[in-house]
């Protein structure tokens, strides 16, 4: 890891504003750029690997889809969890954009 993600892992809040759809929907860039840097800097607590998979294989091998649900009290890294997800899916597709 570059030593500019370190920078950016110290500075950066520990709780992630999560964005309703509307957001979404008439800024996605706004959503992309922030979602973004967290992305970047991803510390995962826990096996959050062990998720990706089991996505992955419903979606390819399976050929079905995923329903899951991330339950926590505030501050628990569920936003960070699914930022994870979404930057390892736009990663698994070659960088195609999955929002904007």
């Amino acid at each position: 890891m570059a030593i500019q993600n370190l920078e950016k892992i110290q500075r950066k809040d520990p709780v992630i504003h999560t964005f309703r759809p509307d957001e979404l929907i008439s800024n996605p860039e706004k959503v992309e750029d922030n979602y973004s840097i967290h992305a970047e800097t991803h510390m995962a607590i826990g096996d959050t690997d062990k998720y990706y998979e089991r996505l992955c294989k419903a979606l390819t091998i399976n050929k079905t889809t995923f329903v899951g649900a991330v339950v926590g009290d505030y501050g628990e890294g569920k936003t960070s969890f699914m930022i994870y997800l979404w930057h390892k899916c736009e990663d698994m597709i070659g960088g195609v954009k999955l929002f904007v």
